[in-house]
């Protein structure tokens, strides 16, 4: 949850439309409408909302001039928004990088062949897999790390000719065999 400054565009009942701002607006993410509080309009003292049979008026106390219009539908009133033509927004295009790492990280061969199979829509066609630079992900994942080398230098040793030791003690309460100490 939070709260901030929403900017709205509205119809006003001349058909013209506006940006309004609406401000100290509480963000709820879980909520899937957006709502506006008459109560909370009406206290910040410069608005004015008046209901008039179906429909819902919102204007400044000093000009009475209407800001934005609400119409009652199924017992709640809704602002007049600009509706938009589906052909009218801006169709997203996903690069090649992002599409990528979208589809987990794979091949561009891969890639374009979903592309070109239609299977992404909006994406741009990935280059070829020869030239291409991988991302640093892959990069890392494609590493390896190298053996340590063996030292020709180091002594050989028999078995049990050098040996090595966990001792542990001194401890708090003797054992059994009266020993304050062990070997591991």
């Amino acid at each position: 949850m939070g709260v901030g400054t929403v900017m709205q565009r509205v119809t006003l009942p001349s058909g013209k439309e506006r940006d309004i701002r609406i401000q100290d607006a509480l963000y709820v993410p879980s909520m899937n409408k957006n709502l506006l509080s008459v109560p909370q309009i009406d206290r910040s003292g410069q608005f004015k909302v008046v209901f008039d049979g179906a429909e819902m008026h919102i204007a400044l106390k000093k000009s009475k001039k209407i800001v934005a219009s609400a119409d009652l539908i199924d017992g709640l009133h809704w602002l007049r928004v600009p509706s938009f033509a589906a052909n009218s927004v801006a169709k997203a295009s996903v690069n090649a990088v992002d599409l990528h790492a979208r589809m987990g990280h794979a091949p561009n061969d891969v890639l374009r062949k979903m592309v070109s199979n239609g299977m992404v829509t909006g994406a741009k066609m990935p280059t070829s897999s020869k030239n291409s630079s991988h991302c640093r992900g892959c990069q890392q994942g494609k590493m390896v790390q190298k053996p340590f080398p063996s030292n020709p230098s180091k002594p050989k040793y028999k078995p049990f000719e050098f040996l090595h030791f966990d001792i542990c003690g001194a401890m708090e309460e003797e054992s059994l065999e009266k020993s304050r100490s062990f070997e591991h």
